[in-house]
């Protein structure tokens, strides 16, 4: 699969798995300029998500929370 052609003018990424090993996707979105939302969950998150300066890190279960954040 060729993600750089499937992330290709995508508003967003949103990840919010609540069991993800590794977030590669994101690394891949962050790699095209692609803002990134991703869940607490997701593997090594704060290794490579700055919340509020890289991308945005919300609780996977907080709904209003993550309207928010996809609304900004």
């Amino acid at each position: 699969m060729d993600v750089a052609k499937r992330l290709n003018g995508a508003l967003a990424l949103v990840l919010l798995s609540t069991e993800e090993q590794f977030g590669q996707v994101v690394l891949e979105a962050q790699a095209l300029s692609v803002p990134v939302i991703v869940s607490h969950a997701v593997g090594a998150v704060d290794c490579f998500v700055r919340n509020n300066t890289n991308g945005l890190i919300v609780d996977a279960y907080d709904l209003d929370g993550i309207a928010h954040a996809m609304a900004d």
